[in-house]
């Protein structure tokens, strides 16, 4: 690596965004309702090798100026198809919020592309359906994670109010009859799954909760109800004098000889105390089967905002305000 850094203008306050593959990253953000003039949009960038290490752009959707930015994303591991979270017009959020929006893609190939400098592939993004998952009607509060499993089965989301939600992919059917809730209604910051999508780890800021993807069954004939299994919570960690806000949770991956999947990660950012002004930025890595506190790391003298898992490599990467 040459230590090349390649920047790209978004055009737009760019709030979530996920790899397809190797070569594409799609990215939402926007102005949200209203009349700021800054749109809301989905776009997809290009990652170019023939000149060295290039970003271009590939595709673009503007959507609606009357409903929220899109706030999150993630991309089906198989197939062309991309989940957001964006709610709907005030005026009908109390009706039903159709908040969960899925997006078909579709990549084509431009052969002047080479020569005029742009991306080699240009990406049609179309929208494809809409689902009322968490029952979001207040416009404080909106979709604020979301997940596909490792093998696309599945696909969870979870709001600024800590509400939960497992979909079944592809019929996005949902697995639990009423949505999980997390105590006191807190923010949900992160979603991961386990390796093999038996688990699903929620990040609030004092606590993470590790659920069973296969729901408890309650009922009797005439009512079959499915519900959440809680299998572990785990409180943030203290720090010196200090207690921990959990930021994201990543389980591990990789084979069970070389990889990280029986270890859950954790990024905890540390208030600053009385004796010092630094806001400082901590990695935790637990035992995924005894849910025992293993070891935990400063990762840098600012918050960290965003971590992810090399499973193969042994490695995790946490980064404080800034993406390269």
């Amino acid at each position: 690596m040459d230590g090349r850094v390649t920047v790209l203008g978004t055009g737009v306050p760019v709030y979530a965004l996920s790899f397809a593959g190797s070569k594409h990253l799609f990215y939402v953000g926007g102005g949200g309702a209203g009349k700021s003039g800054v749109t809301n949009n989905i776009k997809c960038a290009e990652a170019q090798t023939r000149n060295g290490a290039d970003l271009c752009a590939a595709g673009d959707l503007k959507l609606r100026t009357d409903e929220d930015a899109p706030m999150c994303i993630s991309v089906h591991p198989n197939d062309s198809l991309l989940a957001c979270g964006i709610n709907e017009a005030a005026a009908k959020m109390k009706e039903q919020n159709h908040h969960l929006r899925t997006f078909h893609y579709e990549v084509k190939a431009r052969p002047a592309a080479r020569a005029d400098g742009a991306a080699e592939n240009s990406v049609e993004i179309h929208p494809s359906d809409s689902y009322a998952s968490l029952g979001i009607d207040d416009v404080d509060h909106y979709q604020k994670a979301i997940a596909f499993s490792p093998d696309g089965a599945l696909l969870a989301v979870a709001s600024s109010d800590g509400r939960v939600q497992l979909h079944r992919y592809p019929d996005m059917e949902p697995i639990w009859t009423q949505p999980y809730e997390l105590e006191g209604k807190q923010e949900v910051y992160d979603l991961d799954f386990s390796h093999d999508g038996t688990q699903l780890v929620c990040t609030a800021g004092r606590r993470l909760y590790i659920l069973s993807t296969a729901p408890r069954t309650s009922g009797d004939s005439n009512l079959i109800t499915f519900s959440a299994r809680l299998l572990q919570s785990i409180d943030t960690v203290t720090i010196g004098s200090e207690i921990g806000i959990f930021r994201a949770a990543k389980f591990g991956r990789g084979k069970p000889d070389v990889g990280t999947r029986d270890r859950l990660y954790a990024l905890i950012n540390v208030a600053p105390s009385k004796q010092s002004k630094v806001r400082s930025s901590y990695l935790a890595m637990w035992n995924a089967d005894t849910w025992s506190l293993k070891v935990s790391r400063k990762v840098a003298n600012r918050p960290g905002t965003v971590m992810s898992i090399r499973g193969a490599a042994r490695g995790v990467n946490a980064q404080a305000m800034y993406v390269i």
